[in-house]
C-alpha cells in the first residue's frame, strides 16, 4: 500500500503546483507604457478615453485593472515625489484619498514596500456592501504611478490576485 500511495501523492502534488504555473500561461501581456507591462486573464478593455491603462470585468462582475498617472501633470515632480512617498503622513493622505473614492470600503491591510528597488503601496481592503476584497499595489517610478487594482467579489478565486500581481514586470 505505502508503495502506491507515496507516487500518488507525489503525482497529485506535481498536478497541483503545476495547475498555478500553467494558469498564467495563456494571460494575455499588456505594456502600460515602455517601463512596465502585466497579464491579464483574457484580452483587456480599455479603461477609458484619455486613460491610460486597461481593465478586465470577470462573469461574475469582478475587475482588474492597470493604469498609470503622471504625477508630474498634478504639479509633483520625481524629486518632490522621492522625498514624499516613503513618508507615513504622504501615505496616510494617499490611503484617505483612496477611501473617498469607495465611501464604503475599509482597508484592513496597508505597508510601504520595496517592488524592483521603487517605492510601493500594497493596500487591502473590504467593501462589505457589496461583498467585495479589494487590493491595490501602486508603484512609483519617477514622477509616474502605476496603479494595479483586484475587485473580487466572493465567487472569484483570491489566487488570481497573486497571479495578477507577479505578472508585474519592469522593462529594461
Amino acid at each position: 500500500m505505502k508503495k502506491l500511495f507515496i507516487p500518488l501523492i507525489v503525482s497529485f502534488c506535481t498536478i497541483l503546483f503545476a495547475l498555478p504555473a500553467n494558469a498564467q500561461t495563456n494571460w494575455v501581456l499588456k505594456k502600460i507604457d515602455n517601463r512596465i507591462s502585466v497579464k491579464f486573464p483574457a484580452e483587456p478593455s480599455p479603461i477609458a478615453e484619455g486613460v491610460t491603462g486597461y481593465k478586465f470585468l470577470y462573469t461574475d462582475s469582478s475587475l482588474i485593472t492597470a493604469s498609470l498617472a503622471d504625477l508630474e501633470q498634478m504639479g509633483l515632480d520625481s524629486a518632490t515625489l522621492a522625498g514624499l512617498i516613503e513618508t507615513e503622513e504622504f501615505f496616510e493622505q494617499f490611503k484617505v484619498g483612496l477611501t473617498g473614492q469607495t465611501p464604503d470600503a475599509e482597508i484592513t491591510k496597508s505597508v510601504i514596500v520595496k517592488w524592483n528597488n521603487y517605492v510601493a503601496y500594497e493596500i487591502e481592503g473590504v467593501d462589505k456592501s457589496k461583498n467585495q476584497k479589494i487590493f491595490f499595489k501602486c508603484i512609483f517610478i519617477g514622477a509616474k504611478m502605476y496603479v494595479f487594482s483586484c475587485i473580487f467579489n466572493s465567487t472569484t478565486d483570491i489566487l488570481q490576485k497573486e497571479t495578477y500581481f507577479k505578472s508585474i514586470e519592469l522593462t529594461k
